[in-house]
């Protein structure tokens, strides 16, 4: 049956129209690896070592596990390595994660560094909290997440992707959104010091998105960017709005949603327990939140995530889309892009957003748009069919659903990984007009200009597949 398997080919003649994305099945890699890397002092704590136990014991029969020890977390490098994992996750407590000032940038570069391509190797996260309650919750929580219902701090943005939401415009006072299932996005009236409204709808259990922008720090966020308005803040743990009066609304939102601040400053830095990343996963019920650990003025590591989370359906998860975002970056740097290195904001920007955007909660965390809201810009289909003994042929294709115009100083290129690692790459035929990029496990295609409605983009290439380590 895993050879009959193997032998599928989800590939549509050129011209077809695609009503749905298919999606990549990962049960042909019996052996794709998950780290659990946890510092020896960490993994002495007998409930931070629970921690570690939930997350084998949850991962046990999809992963290959193994839990790594460290003392300098720069030592990992080899043994990882080694090992060749498709996930890598760090359990630590926020203490632990304020101490080491450049850990998230040394962890970024360290996994760019397992083989010989300068790419990622690694789809990575940390688990943490502001307890370890939090963070023996994040690791135990089983998923999946569809996002369907989206809250936006930044207007109507994103809005297009989800069954229905409502969102706060912080460059417009007293203007909001709303989008009714079935509807359209529609423009309303908020208050002008839109704090409780705010924290009313976080409380309402219902939304599994939020996104904000904007003026922040490691301890607030400023609902307002071109007016005075509130903010959120937080108290050991304890999220709140504070109104311009300074009235405190509390936020207890329990049920599982994401977290992106695209473009807030700090909001992703841990500097100590109590802070505002580790309060929206302690009374906001975040179990996967992305942002940034220093002040951003470029945001392509933040903007450019919803780009492959929903631009392809829901084809790619929550932690994949981080993950692309960030190749995307790199190779546009790797392979000299005109448009990105000769130009110094673009040069510039680039190499700042490199290293210093960090995902918390679980990597492997099964998050996707919906498929039945979600209306995506591209289908994407995956194809790998035996043509001899370890030999197959692979072909990865995108397929538009509407006129595209490609950004070669975005994100905007289409990618997908693949089931099993391969070697020996040969015979690359690619479509005028791409420049595909393939690693040992994933394949990423750069799209110049244009493609129409019911146009396709594809690569194909024979390939090798390596032992399982």
């Amino acid at each position: 049956m895993r050879s009959s398997l193997l032998a599928f080919l989800l590939l549509i003649p050129m011209g077809a129209v695609l009503s749905f994305v298919f999606p990549v099945d990962f049960s042909l890699e019996e052996n794709l690896g998950y780290a659990i890397c946890v510092s020896e002092k960490t993994y002495e704590d007998e409930q931070w070592r629970e921690v570690v136990r939930a997350l084998e014991e949850k991962w046990k029969n999809r992963f290959n596990i193994k839990i790594f020890t460290y003392e300098d977390v720069k030592g990992l490098k080899g043994e990882l390595s080694r090992f060749a994992p498709r996930y890598v996750c760090f359990v630590m407590s926020a203490e632990e994660l304020a101490l080491g000032k450049d850990f998230v940038p040394q962890v970024n570069q360290m996994l760019r560094q397992l083989d010989d391509d300068p790419y990622g190797d690694a789809v990575w996260g940390i688990i943490t909290g502001y307890d370890v309650k939090d963070a023996l919750r994040l690791a135990r929580f089983p998923g999946p997440i569809r996002l369907r219902t989206i809250l936006s701090g930044c207007g109507a943005t994103y809005m297009e992707h989800f069954c229905r939401g409502k969102g706060f415009d912080e460059g417009k006072q007293g203007v909001g959104y709303i989008k009714s299932v079935g509807g359209t996005i529609e423009e309303c009236e908020v208050p002008a010091d839109a704090t409780k409204e705010i924290v009313d709808e976080l409380n309402r259990n219902i939304y599994d998105f939020v996104v904000t922008s904007g003026h922040a720090t490691e301890h607030d966020w400023q609902i307002g960017y071109t007016f005075k308005s509130g903010q959120l803040r937080h108290e050991k743990g304890q999220l709140y709005g504070l109104d311009t009066k300074g009235n405190r609304y509390y936020i207890n939102s329990f049920n599982p949603k994401v977290y992106l601040p695209a473009g807030n400053c700090l909001i992703a830095h841990i500097e100590g327990k109590d802070c505002m990343a580790t309060s929206w996963i302690h009374s906001g019920g975040v179990y996967q939140m992305f942002g940034y650990t220093v002040p951003t003025w470029y945001g392509f590591g933040g903007w450019n995530v919803m780009w492959f989370v929903a631009g392809g359906g829901d084809y790619l998860t929550f932690a994949e889309g981080v993950f692309f975002t960030n190749q995307v970056l790199l190779m546009h740097l790797e392979e000299k892009v005109p448009e990105v290195v000769k130009d110094e904001r673009h040069l510039r920007g680039h190499l700042y957003d490199r290293d210093v955007c960090v995902l918390y909660g679980d990597p492997a965390l099964e998050v996707r748009m919906n498929r039945m809201c979600n209306i995506p810009a591209v289908s994407l289909g995956l194809g790998v069919r035996p043509i001899g003994t370890n030999l197959y042929k692979i072909t990865f294709r995108a397929f538009a659903r509407r006129d595209i115009s490609f950004d070669p100083t975005k994100a905007d290129a289409v990618a997908t990984f693949l089931p099993f690692r391969i070697k020996n790459v040969r015979d690359v035929k690619a479509d005028e007009g791409i420049k595909p990029i393939i690693t040992d496990d994933f394949v990423l295609l750069q799209i110049k200009g244009e493609l129409k409605r019911g146009e396709s983009k594809s690569v194909t290439f024979i390939a090798s597949r390596k032992p399982a380590r």
